[in-house]
C-alpha cells in the first residue's frame, strides 16, 4: 500500500478536531470534508482560511493529539486531505517550508471538484 494513502486513510479517526458537530442535527452529512492536521510547534502556518471553503465540511487536528499510528505516518505539516463520501481523493502536503503554499481558490477548486464528479 502507498504511504501516501496510508496517512490518508488513518486520518479518518481524527481526534481533538476543532470542528462543532451537532449530532441531533438531522442534515444529511456532507459528501465532501476537508481535513487539515498540523503541529502545535508549527502553529504559525495552520491555514485559517480553509474554514472558508464552500460546500463542504472542514475539520482541524492537532498532530500531537492524534492516534500514535496516524502520527508515526505524517511526515510534513500542515497536510490537508479532501475526502469525497468518506474516501480519500486529494491530498496537499506542506514542502520543507512546513507551510502550505497551495492558494485557497485551487483547494476549494479541489472541493468543487470532487461535488461534481
Amino acid at each position: 500500500m502507498n504511504k501516501t494513502i496510508a496517512i490518508i486513510a488513518i486520518t479518518t479517526g481524527l481526534v481533538g478536531t476543532g470542528a462543532v458537530m451537532n449530532m441531533a442535527d438531522e442534515t444529511p452529512a456532507p459528501e465532501v470534508t476537508v481535513v487539515q492536521i498540523n503541529a502545535k510547534w508549527n502553529r504559525y502556518n495552520t491555514r485559517e482560511d480553509l474554514e472558508n471553503l464552500e460546500g463542504c465540511e472542514y475539520r482541524f487536528g492537532w498532530l500531537e493529539d492524534q492516534p500514535e499510528d496516524l502520527k508515526s505516518t505524517i511526515k510534513s505539516v500542515p497536510v490537508v486531505v479532501i475526502y469525497d463520501e468518506g474516501r480519500p481523493a486529494f491530498q496537499y502536503v506542506a514542502g520543507i517550508s512546513l507551510e502550505l503554499d497551495t492558494p485557497f481558490d485551487t483547494i476549494q477548486s479541489q472541493v468543487w471538484k470532487e461535488i461534481n464528479d
